[in-house]
């Protein structure tokens, strides 16, 4: 006969305490196991880090000490199942909604994470701001099989946001965020509050000089002082090998490699190409901002993007030909509805002015449509 739930608690509990830990009731989550051919039922032994299979559970110490991996040999009493309930029968991406972690105390994240670099972990982040799109997924569905653990954020930075901009109506939509991790097959979702992040008496910031100045820091000055502000803390409390990064935030991954390199810190970073809508806008939370008459005109980026290219593959090496071009495109109506914030030449890098097309050149722009403003951007 099937073991009670209480006394297989009491089992895992005794398993558990093993450990160096005086927090054992948080080491296991749940167990799955099938009942000597009976229906499978869940037991539950408190909250923690935890994998399953058919016939095993691998318990991960809260301190870090190790990893114990044995047989599960008894079973909680059984459970009558609907078909459709069966652990058997659930859909790929319901079996991985059971399997992602939540932390929100930097404390918890912090711990579990050292508890995984002492194992040999290699464990990946990728922060976001929430609000998900492809653009997003596509970077966790690149670093998922270079790493043992994926580590996905979701923090809506106030410090990056400067008087005026949109932090109180930056788009935010948690419960389909957390479906579209799970169904990436995300390890953790990272979600700290910014009491936590920016207590009482804060006053710490880092700050990345000459990159962060033109471009976006023209119009921003304090943009990139929040950006590797929280970028910096991320990387301390998840402790990853890698970090992965769009590129359509191209001075944003140029600040944050510059920041890694100049502090010297144990992280590799990634950049991921843009991710395009079919029609060539790229991928934005704030485009949802748009409406379709403005969403018609942001196609303009895309577009002066494309035939600047198609200048610099006929010879043009004149920066201000094709500057021109690309200005003509974008506000080829002058109905006020689109406005150029910049619209610039740099050297991929450095960030250095170009005039002249003498090797790969960064075309940059941020244009505002209506009040959305959007930025894109090629290597030419």
């Amino acid at each position: 006969a099937c073991k009670s739930q209480d006394t297989i608690s009491r089992e895992v509990q005794g398993i558990a305490g093993q450990f160096q830990t005086a927090q054992s009731d948080k080491i296991l989550d749940k167990i799955h196991a099938p009942c000597y051919g009976k229906s499978p039922a869940w037991g539950s032994a408190s909250l923690g880090s935890w994998r399953k299979t058919e016939t095993e559970v691998v318990l991960e110490a809260a301190a870090g000490t190790g990893v114990l991996r044995f047989a599960v040999k008894s079973f909680p009493t059984p459970v009558a199942w609907k078909d459709s309930e069966h652990p058997h029968n659930l859909k790929k991406t319901q079996k991985r909604e059971l399997m992602m972690r939540i932390i929100e105390k930097l404390d918890e994240m912090q711990q579990q994470a050292e508890s995984w670099r002492r194992q040999g972990k290699h464990i990946a982040l990728v922060p976001t701001m929430g609000y998900l799109h492809r653009g997003h997924l596509a970077l966790m569905k690149f670093i998922r099989p270079r790493a043992d653990l994926v580590v996905a954020s979701i923090f809506v930075n106030p410090t990056q946001f400067g008087p005026g901009e949109d932090l109180d109506t930056y788009p935010r939509d948690t419960p389909r965020d957390m479906k579209l991790l799970e169904d990436v097959g995300v390890d953790v979702l990272f979600m700290p509050q910014a009491e936590d992040v920016y207590p009482d008496h804060y006053q710490t910031y880092v700050e990345v000089k000459k990159v962060t100045q033109p471009l976006c820091g023209s119009s921003r000055p304090t943009h990139f002082r929040g950006v590797t502000t929280i970028v910096s803390k991320l990387f301390h409390l998840v402790k990853p090998r890698t970090a992965i990064f769009g590129e359509k935030d191209f001075q944003q991954l140029v600040t944050i490699r510059r920041m890694v390199k100049d502090l010297n810190m144990d992280v590799e970073i990634i950049g991921h190409p843009i991710v395009r809508e079919e029609d060539g806008l790229a991928m934005s939370s704030r485009n949802v901002y748009l409406t379709p008459e403005q969403r018609l005109k942001a196609l303009r980026l895309s577009r002066s993007l494309a035939a600047a290219e198609d200048l610099v593959k006929k010879g043009e090496r004149n920066g201000n030909v094709i500057l021109q071009k690309v200005r003509e495109i974008i506000a080829e109506d002058q109905d006020g509805d689109v406005r150029i914030d910049y619209a610039e030449l740099r050297q991929p890098d450095t960030l250095d002015s170009v005039d002249r097309i003498d090797g790969p050149t960064l075309l940059a722009l941020a244009v505002f449509i209506g009040s959305t403003r959007l930025i894109d951007n090629r290597v030419l």
